[in-house]
């Protein structure tokens, strides 16, 4: 079982491959904003639930991956400005996907000939949702209709996990 998963990036362990993650990082906060009142305490306004904001580092290391491969990869997973599905343990984190939004690289190594032997990455991403989209996956109206949102449901998440692996 993976680790975790970014759209169809795995994070596992195996006798041949190690890629895996360290200092993973992410957090759920409201969104307020506090709106002043003349002669008083302002008031705390409660606009909803924030972005996910979900970090974390990657090893790269030549005897299990092609490192520059790797940097590129993620490099040009940025640059398509798409947000992915992101599970942890088997399980989604949001039901919103996630954004990748920084590709930082450090302690990078060459070898002979330019070879990339060892790199870490740092990755940040934030909680993906497109304009006027609610956090929720469905909304009751008062004629008993159901209105959907841009949020994926989590059967659509799983057939889109499922069609991926095949």
């Amino acid at each position: 079982m993976a680790i975790a998963t970014f759209g169809v990036k795995t994070f596992d362990v195996s006798k041949n491959k190690i890629y895996t993650f360290d200092n993973i990082a992410y957090s759920l906060a409201l969104n307020v904003e506090n709106q002043e009142v003349e002669g008083k305490k302002p008031s705390t306004y409660i606009k909803g639930i924030g972005l996910i904001p979900l970090s974390f580092d990657i090893l790269l290391d030549a005897r299990f991956v092609d490192v520059k491969a790797e940097i590129d990869w993620w490099d040009n997973q940025l640059l398509s400005k798409e947000p992915e599905i992101f599970t942890l343990g088997g399980k989604l984190l949001s039901n919103n996907r996630f954004l990748l939004k920084t590709v930082s690289k450090s302690n990078i190594v060459i070898g002979k000939k330019g070879a990339y032997l060892k790199a870490m990455l740092a990755l940040e991403f934030e909680e993906y949702a497109s304009s006027g989209a609610k956090t929720t996956t469905k909304k009751k109206t008062s004629k008993k209709e159901t209105v959907k949102t841009h949020a994926m449901s989590p059967d659509a998440i799983k057939a889109i996990e499922e069609a991926k692996k095949k």
